[in-house]
């Protein structure tokens, strides 16, 4: 392949993201990549999260006329931005109360041209000079970002990997799925309790459905969070509304689904998950943890699922991340990954600035 077929174009202007579409989907579907990589999620986040959004950089790689690589990125607004230009991936760096938090963050490539594309990629960085941080959140080990941090050293010499979670990842293509006995065991008494009530699985088949179902959640999520004295994450209108446009814009394509378990005509437990190629992944949910008889509702929805997608070939099904040593998820299945942060930054004054816009969270002002 000759080198000059090759060039890297950065696309500020949100408006001609709308050229890129049909481009961006036919990498995806091509290289078969992750929904956190598909269009429409980066591009409703980049719609309603502009508010954080100084300057928007996606980078594309193309080869002659194809489109062969895509990395979502922007440089942070926050009240110290004048000393101090942080580039962030699309879906990440928003504060905590409205955060949306995806997983498996990478570069969306076409791997027979990956050479390539990190060279071009670390080339832009490294010439355009457009930050003085990077901030690369929640990687997998074997990430195509994690091979930028040795040709970006010069620039970034001061460079740090941190873990910052546990993966569970549920394989439902190995016996018994890797789950753990006593899950196993409790699952199928509940399912036998389950039995002796009128129940329903119900799956939205349509984005009115499917919204209806939202609404339930977040009735159910926060009505149970706050009983516990703290505001539920869709007290955040910012993030409720990210996810009801999420709704509109992909469930009819088939990467959304909302599905909840109904006993004796009251809903019990609501998932709001997304589909790829290979996984589901559990994103959120809403338990009527107060249901009498008791039925660990959550968790037998869990079990359902695990059985409902097994079924459909499905490769797994992903319970994302957890900070806790004490999470329910281990009570499912033990951690079998982990996540990391990469940051980089060009001195260590700007490692300490950053550190200290962290600590006080000197974001721009809350929307």
């Amino acid at each position: 392949m000759n080198s000059d077929s090759y060039h890297l174009e950065c696309i500020s202007d949100p408006v001609l993201l709308d050229n890129l579409k049909e481009s961006w989907h036919e990498l995806w579907e091509n290289q078969q990549g992750t929904f956190f990589q598909h269009f429409g999620w980066n591009y409703t986040w980049i719609k309603n999260y502009q508010s954080y959004i100084k300057h928007l950089m996606v980078l594309t790689v193309w080869y002659e006329n194809t489109l062969i690589a895509v990395l979502p990125c922007y440089i942070r607004k926050h009240r110290l931005d004048f000393m101090q230009r942080q580039l962030w991936l699309i879906g990440t760096g928003e504060p905590e109360y409205c955060e949306v938090c995806p997983e498996n963050n990478d570069i969306l490539a076409d791997d027979s041209h990956i050479s390539y594309t990190i060279k071009l990629i670390t080339d832009f960085f490294n010439t355009q000079k457009v930050c003085e941080t990077i901030v690369f959140k929640d990687l997998l080990t074997n990430s195509r970002l994690s091979s930028l941090a040795s040709p970006l050293k010069t620039l970034f010499p001061i460079q740090t990997l941190k873990k910052v979670g546990r993966g569970f990842n549920i394989p439902l293509f190995t016996e018994n799925f890797g789950l753990k006995s006593s899950f196993i065991k409790k699952s199928k008494k509940l399912k036998n309790k389950l039995s002796k009530h009128q129940h329903e699985l119900i799956f939205a088949k349509s984005s009115n459905e499917a919204l209806t179902l939202y609404d339930e959640l977040i009735k159910l999520h926060q009505y149970r969070w706050q009983k516990k004295g703290s505001k539920g994450v869709f007290s955040s209108l910012l993030f409720k509304d990210f996810h009801q446009e999420i709704i509109k814009d992909l469930f009819s394509k088939g990467n959304v689904i909302l599905v909840g378990l109904k006993v004796n005509k009251d809903f019990v437990a609501i998932n709001y998950c997304f589909l790829d190629f290979k996984s589901c992944y559990f994103y959120q949910s809403g338990v009527d943890t107060d249901y009498n008889p008791n039925l660990s509702p959550g968790l037998l929805l869990h079990f359902l699922l695990i059985e409902y997608f097994s079924n459909l070939g499905i490769e797994s099904y992903d319970l994302m991340k957890s900070n806790s040593e004490k999470s329910y998820k281990s009570e499912i299945i033990e951690p079998n990954r982990f996540l990391y942060d990469l940051n980089l930054q060009s001195s260590i004054i700007h490692s300490t600035l950053f550190r200290i816009i962290e600590k006080f969270q000197l974001y721009t002002l809350k929307v």
